[in-house]
């Protein structure tokens, strides 16, 4: 019993702490585009279903349809419950669009080591302009990109 420890915590101890804390970075991700994925699946879908219902809806005023005709109560359930879903979504979308942009701006080992030799100095740990005006043109591009559409997040 204390060989299989003892083997298993060496086994453990002989990995490398970055493969580890990249894993995790890299579920974090994952998660994000899914969540990502799962917003634009949504709201294709209700896109698809609104539309839909205008064509063969039986009133519309100024380009809106009725998409439910009956008790106040059930709409005001409906209401709520998209609402709450809506926010739920908003909320994973946005915080994932934030952990993505913090990965992005973080300066990697050869990035610190570069900047070093020319005798400037990046931020670790927080994300800062200093850290942006180094990245590589890619990783620059999709952290703006999620900027700009973060922000209509806050405004929702």
């Amino acid at each position: 019993m204390d060989i299989c420890i003892t083997n298993a915590y060496l086994h453990r101890k002989a990995r490398k702490p970055s493969t580890i804390k990249d894993s995790y970075r890299r579920r974090t991700l994952r998660f994000g585009i899914f969540t990502a994925t799962l917003v634009l699946v949504c709201n294709t879908i209700l896109l698809i279903y609104g539309l839909m219902r205008e064509k063969h809806s039986y009133s519309s005023r100024d380009g809106a349809s009725i998409l439910h005709r009956g008790s106040c109560k059930v709409a005001r359930r409906g209401a709520v419950v998209l609402h709450l879903i809506i926010n739920i979504l908003s909320t994973f979308l946005l915080g994932s669009s934030n952990y993505a942009m913090q990965c992005l701006a973080a300066p990697k080992r050869d990035e610190i080591t570069q900047a070093h030799s020319q005798g400037r100095w990046l931020d670790i740990g927080t994300s800062s302009w200093k850290n942006i005006r180094i990245l590589p043109r890619l990783r620059l591009y999709i952290w703006i990109m999620l900027g700009l559409t973060s922000v209509p997040l806050h405004f929702l």
